[in-house]
Parts: structure tokens; sequence; C-alpha cells
């Protein structure tokens, strides 16, 4: 209804700009030099365009900035979780349409909360920061970040393979740990993912079901890494 009510107020606004200039025009084709009146109506309603052209540019440019604002996350840039189930649900639909995969990876931070805990949390956002950053550096353009929590995240890939993308996300991986931040050399930087592949035979509708799989996934390497760990 809002969305709505905001439109017909965009309309509105324009189907006026168009009526003043109307007005203008006839008012300058009827002008006569000998009357002034003309004129000077004519100067008014240009002012009044004039000025409800700009009121429509900028509440206009106010309503984007704040949808803009809406889908992206603040800290990261990402896609926010709303907005990334709507661009999930689209891409489902695009695959069933034209045959097209899609993969997904879930994947969750390691060790955020020993920096959280240690170092205080700007630090935690400084070490999420950087691992989004170097995996938006080494994925294309149009695959896209969504983030679903504090520390989770899903990256949505087109055209690759589950083996080219755990390829992929294994060099990320020694990337994020070579290039971390000076104040963070103290805390091993890394995340955990799980990769679920979508298809068109997939008879899967609903997203959660598809983040489900690629969680559970996730939560294996996880548990691996732990192991890992725990041995050293």
């Amino acid at each position: 209804m809002i969305k709505h009510n905001r439109s017909m107020t965009v309309v509105t606004a324009y189907l006026l700009v168009i009526s003043v200039w109307f007005l203008v025009a006839a008012n300058i084709i009827g002008y006569e030099t000998s009357n002034l009146f003309w004129l000077i109506s004519s100067l008014i309603l240009v002012l009044i365009g004039a000025f409800v052209g700009i009121t429509i540019i900028e509440q206009r440019n106010k309503f984007l900035e704040l949808k803009r604002a809406a889908s992206t996350d603040e800290l990261t840039g990402t896609m926010t979780r709303k907005e990334g189930m709507d661009y999930l649900r689209s891409m489902i639909v695009t695959s069933h349409k034209k045959g097209q995969s899609f993969n997904i990876v879930y994947l969750d931070i390691n060790d955020l909360k020993a920096v959280n805990d240690n170092l205080g949390h700007l630090y935690g956002d400084q070490m999420i920061c950087h691992i989004i950053s170097t995996i938006r550096k080494n994925i294309r353009s149009y695959d896209q970040i969504i983030r679903i929590g504090g520390d989770e995240f899903l990256v949505v890939f087109q055209e690759h393979s589950s083996e080219e993308l755990k390829g992929i996300m294994e060099r990320i991986l020694i990337i994020v740990e070579a290039e971390k931040p000076p104040s963070l050399m103290d805390y091993p930087i890394s995340f955990s993912y799980g990769i679920a592949e979508y298809t068109e035979k997939s008879r899967i509708s609903n997203p959660m079901d598809l983040i489900t799989s690629a969680d559970q996934e996730m939560y294996r390497y996880k548990n691996k890494y732990k192991s890992r760990e725990n041995q050293i």
C-alpha cells in the first residue's frame, strides 16, 4: 500500500509538471507584446514547474537511497538477508525457466568470538570486512554475497561446478590469511564453508531448503577445522 501511494504521488507530480509546461506553452502562444499579464503568468508558471520538478527529483533520490539502505548490509555492503532471499527465489525461478544451474556457498567465519572477546567488536568487524572484501575481489561481479547473520554469509555463484568452487574457496582462504590486517596478526583468519547446487531438476522451491543443505556441509567442514585446531 505504501509503495502504491508513493507511485501515485510521483505520477501525480509528473502530471502536474506536464500540465504546467502545457500552460506555459499556451501562454507563450497566446502572448501579445502589449499584454503584460501573459508574460508575468508565464514566468510564474515556469518557476512553479521548476520547483515541482526539483522536488520530484529530490524525493526520488531519497526513495532510492532508502531502498538501497534497506537492501544493503551497512557494514559489509553485501545484500541483506531479506534482499538475499528474494534474490534466491528469483534464481530458482530462472533456473526452472532457462535450465540454468547455480551454486550457493554457505560460510561461517572461524574464531570471530575470540577476536570480539579479546580485542573488541571493532576488530571483529574488521575481520569480517577483510574476509568479505577478499571474497569480493576474487569472484565475478555478477556473483552475489548475502549476509545471513552476524558471521554467516552466502555467496551465490553461476556457471561453476561444485569442484571448481572448492578450488576457488580454498584459494580465497589462503589469501585471507596471507593478507590479513596487521592489527589481527596474532589471530588466525579463516572461514568454514559448505556448497549446495541447484539445477533445473531440483525439486526445491524454498531457498531455505537449499541453504540448509549448504549449512550442513559447512558444519562438516567446521568440525574438521576444530579437530585440526585441537591437535595443534
